[in-house]
């Protein structure tokens, strides 16, 4: 996990600039309120998943990298 300074605004910049492609809501199943994007970014030759969220489990706004089943890149601001 790796902290960076900002809210999710900039998380959500820092988001775009990686150019993801396939994006989508992602949804609060309890609010039906969105809460996040999702999408896929060509990392080292490799399509894999990213999503932004306007908080985690720790309250703060996350970019997630997710490289394999267990691989994940954190990034809270």
């Amino acid at each position: 996990m790796y902290p960076k300074t900002g809210g999710y605004n900039e998380a959500l910049k820092d988001f775009e600039a990686l150019n993801p492609i396939n994006i989508k809501p992602l949804i609060d199943k309890k609010t039906g309120l969105e809460i996040g994007k999702r999408g896929q970014i060509n990392l080292n030759g490799n399509m894999v998943d990213i999503n932004v969220r306007s908080k985690s489990s720790g309250n703060e706004p996350t970019i997630e990298i997710i490289e394999g089943k267990y691989d994940r890149i954190k990034f809270r601001y």
